[in-house]
């Protein structure tokens, strides 16, 4: 299924068409965006084509700033290059959206971002119009969403 979404892909395909940078110890390519804008997508994409591992995330179960760390730490030890398929930039959107707030500090995302760049991650936001994303979600009777909160959602991560 070809979806109209917009991955910021460029320096993407420059990453991992440069064996330099392949060959560093970790590559990690962290997408973020909205549901149903192709995130899983492209994981699967890259997944397939360049061997990568593949971490989703979704909402943190205990303490966040632990559960994104040991993520990261994790990733470190294996050596392997990895998609993590929504990470830490989702809870500072759904978060005040779903929760009232973040369960993450400035602070705290900054030091995930620091580990984050200390192991060569790559961020690739992806995203699309509201009515794209509705339109998808209705198409697959995805029965759990909000369509109400894809404009806030959209907003939000923009």
């Amino acid at each position: 299924m070809q979806h109209s979404s917009v991955c910021h892909a460029s320096t993407l395909n420059e990453a991992l068409n440069n064996k330099k940078t392949i060959t560093y110890k970790h590559m990690i390519i962290i997408l973020e965006g909205e549901n149903k804008t192709g995130k899983s997508t492209l994981a699967n994409h890259i997944i397939d084509r360049y061997d990568f591992d593949i971490i989703k995330c979704s909402q943190p179960k205990g303490d966040p700033y632990i559960e994104y760390m040991k993520i990261l730490k994790r990733i470190e030890k294996s050596g392997r290059n990895t998609v993590i398929d929504r990470f830490v930039y989702g809870e500072f959107v759904y978060g005040p959206l779903y929760r009232g707030k973040s369960s993450l500090t400035k602070t705290q995302l900054r030091n995930i971002e620091l580990k984050a760049m200390s192991l060569n991650a790559h961020i690739i936001y992806c995203h699309d119009t509201p009515e794209n994303i509705e339109r998808r979600f209705i198409e697959e009777k995805e029965e759990f969403a909000d369509t109400k909160k894809i404009k806030k959602t959209v907003e939000l991560f923009n």
